[in-house]
């Protein structure tokens, strides 16, 4: 992924890996699948993996350089849904300021 921005690469890396082998990242201790996410052109001096907000528009989550909204997640043994479904059901896992793994 020469000459792309670590964020650029992230969304094409999910994209990449969309269906198979897939992307994920683990909260609290259970593996969650991303399905979409797109980048948003912002700075931020937050460390990569922290959570800096939870809207219906998508979880924002700081990367090495920029930030990447998470759109579709798909929890272990549920269907993929939409950051504002997953938020309605699993909120307390993605309080600005966590860090994902």
């Amino acid at each position: 992924m020469t000459g792309l921005s670590p964020q650029h690469s992230w969304s094409v890396a999910f994209a990449a890996f969309n269906p198979w082998p897939m992307s994920w990242l683990e909260i609290d201790g259970q593996p969650v699948k991303v399905w979409q996410a797109s980048v948003i052109e912002d700075a931020t001096q937050s460390l990569p993996g922290t959570i800096l907000a939870a809207t219906k528009q998508g979880i924002q989550v700081a990367t090495g350089k920029g930030i990447l909204n998470l759109l579709s997640l798909q929890p272990a043994g549920k269907k993929a849904m939409s950051a504002q479904d997953l938020l309605n059901s699993r909120r307390e896992w993605f309080i600005p300021g966590n860090r994902l793994a």
